[in-house]
């Protein structure tokens, strides 16, 4: 399935239809899409401990990904995360920003940030 012929992502009744035809991750299994990235982290960064580190995840969702994965750089390496979501349906942003440290509606070509505004992407 082409994502882009078949889903206008200005329109409410597409997204739900990407979400009830899976196109979309259920937002309970999405944490395990960072194990394998954490796991290759080990030995690779030199985090300080209190350093503080800034996320972008682009396609956020809920944000429920992203809270685990800044969980799990805070204890493993004793940092701090801050994590920004960006995301196209403005229902997940407005629940992500109960979540995240910032989350913005919009599509990932459209990102306003400077290229050394993160860390991590």
């Amino acid at each position: 399935m082409n994502f882009d012929e078949n889903y206008d992502m200005n329109s409410e009744d597409d997204i739900e239809r990407g979400r009830d035809n899976g196109v979309w991750a259920d937002t309970t299994t999405q944490p395990n899409r960072y194990d394998d990235f954490l796991e290759g982290l080990h030995g690779r960064v030199d985090y300080q401990e209190g350093q503080e580190i800034d996320v972008l995840d682009v396609g956020c969702s809920e944000g429920v990904a992203a809270e685990y994965f800044a969980s799990e750089l805070e204890e493993e390496y004793g940092v701090d995360v801050n994590v920004v979501g960006l995301d196209v349906d403005e229902g997940s942003v407005e629940k992500a920003s109960e979540r995240l440290d910032e989350a913005h509606h919009g599509m990932a070509q459209d990102i306003d940030f400077d290229q050394n505004d993160f860390d991590i992407v």
